[in-house]
């Protein structure tokens, strides 16, 4: 019997913290929802991104010069928009598309295990021109 062993991508922070900054008025984001895929290894960060319509969380995976994905997280993740670093376990998978779902792995600091929520690719985010 072969065991499965998940394939955590882990995400460096170099980018800022993800705390929001009240004062700071945020964009509505454009995102391309159809088909699209990227392959895990090409993860170079993340960065926090404005909740969605009826307040969910959500972040943006960046995987190259003008390539953000957005995710948006399906229970809420308590220390997401504090944490300076997440992980996306994948389980097998090498490649995410629009509409696949990832456990969703965020540091709670010093105490406890981390936190584990589901989350989901929702687009390919648009750069307005």
């Amino acid at each position: 019997m072969t065991r499965t062993i998940p394939f955590v991508v882990a995400i460096a922070l170099g980018v800022s913290a993800c705390a929001q900054v009240e004062d700071e008025p945020r964009a509505p984001v454009s995102l391309d929802t159809e088909r699209q895929c990227f392959f895990t290894r090409q993860i170079r960060g993340y960065a926090d991104a404005p909740d969605g319509p009826r307040g969910q969380q959500r972040f943006t995976v960046d995987t190259g010069p003008n390539d953000d994905w957005m995710f948006e997280v399906l229970a809420g993740c308590q220390d997401l928009d504090f944490s300076y670093r997440i992980a996306l376990d994948t389980g097998t998978q090498t490649s995410l598309c629009t509409g696949d779902t990832v456990n969703l792995i965020v540091p709670r600091g010093l105490s406890g295990p981390p936190d584990r929520c589901m989350a989901r690719l929702i687009g390919k985010v648009v750069e307005e021109e």
